[in-house]
C-alpha cells in the first residue's frame, strides 16, 4: 500500500538554535568587513593623508600597486571609491582623519566641507585631525 501525501505536508522546517542577543560585544576588528581590506594599508593611507592625496588618487594607487581591482562604475570611478571612503570616515570617527574638502562636481573644484555639506561628493581630501583643528 502506498502512503498518501499531504499537499499541506507534515514536515516542519528544521529550527535552529536561536542565540541569546544579549552577548558581549565582539571585541575583535572595529572595521566592517567590507573596509577591512584596507587596514594592511593602513599605514600608507595615513602617509597618502599626510601627503594631501585625494581619495581617488589613492584608488589609482591601490589599484595600480597594491592589486585591487580596476572595476569602475559608468562615470569611471573606481569601484572601491566608496569602501575607501567608509574606510577613511571610520577613520575619522576614531578621531585619526578629518573630511576637509569634498568635489561635489568631479571637475577637481574641491570646496571646504563642513558638518552642514549634504551634496555630493565626487571625490575628497582628507587631513589628520589634529592638522584641521
Amino acid at each position: 500500500m502506498m502512503e498518501q501525501l499531504s499537499l499541506f505536508g507534515d514536515f516542519e522546517p528544521e529550527k535552529k538554535d536561536v542565540q541569546d542577543t544579549k552577548q558581549a560585544p565582539v571585541t575583535e576588528a572595529t572595521n566592517p568587513k567590507s573596509t577591512s581590506t584596507f587596514a594592511p594599508h593602513h599605514e600608507s593611507i595615513i602617509d597618502w593623508v599626510k601627503e594631501g592625496y585625494t581619495v581617488k588618487q589613492m584608488c589609482e594607487i591601490l589599484i595600480k600597486h597594491k592589486g585591487f581591482s580596476g572595476e569602475t562604475y559608468s562615470q569611471g570611478t573606481p569601484k572601491i571609491y566608496p569602501q575607501l571612503m567608509m574606510y577613511l570616515t571610520e577613520l575619522e570617527e576614531q578621531s585619526v582623519v578629518k573630511l576637509a574638502k569634498v568635489d561635489p562636481a568631479g571637475h577637481g573644484d574641491f570646496i571646504d566641507y563642513d558638518d552642514q555639506y549634504v551634496g555630493r561628493k565626487c571625490d575628497a581630501i582628507f587631513t589628520m585631525a589634529e592638522e584641521g583643528k
